[in-house]
């Protein structure tokens, strides 16, 4: 009788240890708004910046990129390399400003960032307006590609002062 009661308390573990494991992945049946993706979208992007993973972070660029000084994608890719090259530790704060959907498959982004090249720097600066590293503006057009993931078609950056990150009167 003993064994059954042993069976029968390790088939309730299985079994609840099963719903554990399987209840996070019902989130990915879960329709998420354009908003959500790109939030997602973001911080991804963040993480493969500090991550310094150049193919990883040029898989975040449309083959159709553009931007207004005309760099493609590769040339995109190569700045990236000297970056990542040249600041062995890159570590990201970023506020996002706007996120604006424009139709189903493109969006507008605006969110302000700031770099740092030494954990010092950014162990040092816990908000924007506190940052000792670079801060960046930085608007991008994004399209949701056919493999259904978003990526940038077109990005324009500017540096910023602190004031710019402080609300208006």
């Amino acid at each position: 009788m003993s064994s059954v009661f042993i069976i029968t308390n390790k088939y309730i573990y299985l079994l609840l240890l099963s719903f554990i494991l399987l209840i996070p992945g019902c989130g990915k049946f879960r329709h998420h708004t354009p908003e959500e993706q790109i939030e997602a979208f973001l911080e991804r992007a963040e993480f493969r910046v500090e991550s310094r993973d150049v193919a990883a972070t040029t898989a975040l660029i449309s083959y159709d990129y553009a931007d207004l000084w005309g760099r493609d994608r590769e040339q995109m890719r190569r700045m990236l390399t000297g970056y990542f090259l040249r600041n062995r530790s890159i570590h990201v704060l970023k506020k996002i400003d706007r996120i604006t959907v424009t139709n189903e498959r493109s969006a507008q982004v605006v969110l302000y960032a700031a770099l740092a090249a030494s954990s010092q720097e950014h162990e040092e600066s816990p908000s924007l307006t506190d940052w000792h590293g670079d801060l960046i503006q930085l608007e991008a057009d994004l399209v949701l590609e056919s493999d259904g993931q978003w990526r940038v078609l077109r990005l324009n950056w500017r540096q910023v002062q602190k004031e710019d990150l402080l609300p208006r009167p």
